[in-house]
């Protein structure tokens, strides 16, 4: 994977989207227990490189995985659950 993925909170903030119908960053951010401020920013990092979408409801953006950041989050889901012996 590449160097960004050896953030925590970014990997889990792709696990909690994976995981969710309707997410927004407000939601990730009290999962991740970051600020939403900083949560803003990795979700703008996904973004940028492909792994996550926005989609305007109203004043919220609500946060999608693409199909490259599927993948990469249910191969980081495994490695977690694999670390936590489930």
């Amino acid at each position: 994977m590449e160097a960004s993925f050896a953030d925590r909170k970014m990997d889990r903030a792709m696990i909690t989207v994976l995981g969710s119908e309707e997410c927004f960053a407000s939601e990730v951010s009290r999962e991740i227990d970051t600020t939403y401020a900083h949560c803003v920013k990795i979700v703008s990092t996904l973004v940028k490189a492909g792994y996550m979408e926005k989609e305007a409801k109203g004043r919220k953006n609500i946060l999608y995985l693409t199909e490259k950041g599927q993948e990469i989050a249910q191969k980081l889901l495994e490695t977690r659950n694999i670390e936590k012996g489930i």
